[in-house]
């Protein structure tokens, strides 16, 4: 009888053999990969899925460049890497092949690999394990696969790093990074509450650790809406809370930035500069733009043309981040006219729909969409044919999750960013089975929650009630406070 292991995301062609490849508790990893960051994860991670006893050294290889295997001595030829795919892994009795089309996908081979491993025996002195016979090759249906995580005063780096490595894990490439007044700027004292923040050294790990598992980062700073570094439903506003004398930055409200204040885009500038030195190189900045509940309403806005004046500041940002390397990402709502499109994820005024044609093609729309179902996604569409970029995203609901990533392919868009706002915690499980819709779709449910805490407990090491599983309680928390 063959022995299969789950796999997620699900590889694309799998044959299982009939044998197992037993091995002890060290090995060693022949590769040519030269980032420590990732060298260090994979060490680290072959600990964790070897139930804290195995080791693994790695040793530069006479193998081609993206040619790598785990086993007792370097195999004389390398697996070839077949055609069309990203990577091909092979598990035979010299040990665990690798073959890849670049880095990344070496990574991604290792991450496979790692969940081909079962403990055969964990008594001292006899350690053992088994990964099946099995030949792989395997490919993304998207090529970007991303996830934004939101860094909210609730939120701990425990919490980040478990959602960072099961992203990693499920071969996600972007992780997308919205600091909700809670990190420490140096461009204003106010950018951050100053009892619930973190400093960028804090961060850094994070960041690393990202850049580790072969993910990129990507800042997001809110550019138009959300100005107050919050949620609208409790009504806080991080810098006006803390310093009244700085409303001139934004519209009367407060909710939106005031474009015609130079002292606005001074400060939104050196906030990119500090956000990008800080998650280090990318392709990409995110300028959020969602949520436009009021806009130019100020004195001095009211009197200039609502969607030039939006068009020139996302353009000249636009123009900036390009001389970076960098392409601008911005939320796709507001330049969804209400009288067009279904509510709620569209304009919620008339002025910013109008700035769309008006926008550089080189910006990358994030259409969210979180009450479709199905796969026909007309406002992507719409994206699409007026010749911007795009990509689809979905939130928590496993429909829309399926629907929009089918959509995405289906549609020949860049790919699928999923979202996760304040639902971080109980969206922990819901990742392997993103990552399926995007990876291969059609998705599937995971087997059993077990399953996915099993993935996760491998990934971080806790032994604190509070800091094992997905939530710090066991009691749902109404009960707790009600």
């Amino acid at each position: 009888m063959k022995l299969t292991r789950p796999i997620y995301p699900q590889p694309q062609k799998v044959a299982w053999g009939n044998d197992v490849y037993e091995f002890g508790k060290e090995l060693t990893l022949y590769c040519n990969l030269a980032d420590p960051l990732v060298l260090e994860t994979m060490q680290e991670l072959w600990q964790n899925f070897t139930m804290g006893v195995g080791q693994l050294k790695v040793q530069p290889s006479r193998l081609p460049q993206f040619a790598a295997a785990i086993a007792t001595k370097e195999p004389a030829e390398a697996l070839m890497l077949e055609a069309g795919f990203e990577y091909s892994l092979a598990v035979t009795e010299e040990g665990i092949a690798f073959a890849a089309s670049d880095d990344q996908g070496l990574i991604h081979a290792f991450f496979t690999a790692l969940q081909l491993i079962n403990a055969r025996s964990l008594e001292e002195g006899e350690e053992s394990f088994a990964a099946p016979f099995v030949t792989i090759s395997d490919r993304p249906d998207l090529a970007f696969r991303g996830i934004n995580l939101c860094v909210y005063p609730e939120t701990t780096l425990l919490l980040l790093e478990k959602a960072v490595k099961l992203a990693g894990l499920m071969k996600f490439t972007h992780v997308v990074l919205t600091f909700w007044g809670t990190l420490e700027f140096e461009a204003m004292p106010e950018l951050h509450w100053r009892d619930h923040y973190f400093t960028k050294e804090e961060v850094k790990p994070l960041i690393n650790m990202i850049r580790g598992m072969g993910m990129e980062v990507i800042p997001l700073f809110n550019h138009l809406g959300h100005a107050a570094s919050a949620r609208e439903c409790y009504g806080r506003h991080v810098i006006l809370n803390q310093n009244p004398k700085l409303a001139m930055l934004f519209e009367p409200d407060g909710w939106t930035w005031c474009l015609s204040n130079p002292d606005t885009l001074k400060l939104l500038k050196q906030i990119r500069e500090e956000l990008i030195e800080l998650c280090g190189p990318g392709s990409y900045f995110h300028l959020g733009c969602d949520e436009a509940y009021s806009y130019a309403t100020c004195d001095l806005c009211s009197q200039k043309h609502g969607p030039e004046m939006l068009a020139d500041f996302l353009n000249d940002i636009s123009r900036e981040l390009k001389a970076e390397g960098r392409r601008a990402i911005i939320w796709g709502d507001a330049l969804l006219e209400s009288s067009q499109w279904q509510s709620p994820s569209v304009a919620t005024g008339d002025e910013i729909p109008k700035a769309l044609p008006l926008l550089d093609r080189d910006i990358i729309i994030a259409d969210w969409q979180y009450y479709t179902e199905g796969s026909d996604v007309p406002t992507s569409k719409y994206f699409l044919e007026q010749g911007f970029a795009t990509v689809l995203s979905p939130w928590d609901k496993l429909e829309n999750m399926q629907g929009l990533a089918e959509a995405a392919k289906k549609l020949g868009a860049s790919g699928v960013l999923a979202t996760v706002w304040h639902h971080l915690p109980s969206y922990l499980v819901r990742i392997p089975y993103m990552a399926d819709a995007m990876w291969c779709g059609p998705s599937r449910f995971l087997p059993s929650w077990p399953e996915a805490a099993s993935l996760l407990r491998k990934l971080v090491v806790t032994e604190r009630f509070e800091d094992a599983g997905w939530n710090k309680w066991e009691v749902d928390e109404w009960f707790l406070t009600n």
